[in-house]
This record gives structure tokens, sequence and C-alpha cells, in this order.
């Protein structure tokens, strides 16, 4: 039983049956390999795929020129799922970002209108799930590897039909494509 709304330009379905393999982080860096699931106490399941390499509008790169002149482009997708038995409100996942391989904040690329940085609010029943699609430029001489991290903020109302978040983050390490 699959169900597909389209909320925030981001795809969410439900499949209460979908099995889910978590990973722990690496005891000495801390991070995930890419298409691998972190999976919270409360049921929160997070996976950062392998990133694509990815061609921009001809609109956008005239619009961020500067911003993609001489970077290698890539996107990445986040699946934040719901595995608890609980309401997740995913407006308090509020951040994702990523590194270059000299450790610098890579740049985010927003195509349209929509420019916001923030997950968009969406609440998810019990198995269902949000898929958020990201777009970093990596420096030529810095994309040899990709960090991808998502950080959580514990709900600012303590209302008791929310899952309760974290004060962590999940973070995927690798070579981007």
């Amino acid at each position: 039983m699959a169900t597909a709304w389209f909320l925030n330009g981001a795809m969410v379905t439900t499949n209460a049956f979908q099995q889910v393999s978590c990973a722990a982080p690496t005891a000495g860096d801390g991070q995930l390999r890419y298409d691998s699931t972190r999976c919270f106490e409360d049921g929160l399941q997070v996976t950062a795929s392998s990133s694509t390499p990815y061609t921009p509008s001809e609109e956008e790169r005239q619009r961020q020129d500067s911003n993609m002149r001489d970077k290698h482009i890539v996107s990445v997708q986040i699946t934040i799922r719901n595995g608890s038995t609980g309401i997740l409100d995913t407006e308090e996942l509020y951040s994702i970002g990523a590194k270059d391989a000299h450790g610098r904040t890579a740049d985010p690329l927003f195509e349209g209108d929509d420019h916001s940085s923030g997950l968009g609010r969406t609440l998810l029943l019990p198995g269902m799930k949000k898929v958020i699609t990201q777009r970093f430029a990596l420096p030529l001489n810095a994309a040899s590897h990709l960090e991808v991290g998502v950080d959580f903020a514990r709900a600012a109302d303590n209302r008791t039909w929310l899952t309760t978040l974290h004060n962590e983050s999940a973070v995927w390490s690798g070579p981007p494509r």
C-alpha cells in the first residue's frame, strides 16, 4: 500500500511494511557510507544517497554563474523515514550541509524559486518518508571527497503526538561521482 504526495517540492510516500537495515556510524569518525541508513531510538531513519553529477539548467547557470564556474556539481538525495508509531514533524529537521575534500563548506545550489535551506513542513505518519534532493558545487581541486550532514533539533514544543527529535547529526562521507 503506497500513497504519493508532493509537498514542498519533495516526494512523500508511505509503505508501512518496508524493512530498513540500520547502520551505525564508524567508531573512528562517526560517519556513514553513502546509501546506508542512520536509525535513531525514536524511529527516525535518515539515508543519504551516493552523489550523482548534476548539470544545472541554462537559466540557473546564468543566475549563479560565479558560484558554478570551475565547480563539480553533484546532487544528493536525503530520505527521511518515520519508522516510529507516532507522527514525525520534519519542520524541526532544519539543516542539510556538505563539506568538500578540504573540509570547507560546499556551496548549496537551489533551482527555481525555492531558495530555502530548510526541509519545509511535512508531518510524516508512521511508515511515511520524505525525499529531499540537495545539490552542491565543489571546487575542482577539492572534489575528490564529499561529506554530507543532516542536523536535527529537538521539537520546540512538547506536543505528545510528535515524535521526539534529536540534537544530533547524521554524516555520510565518501568520494562523489
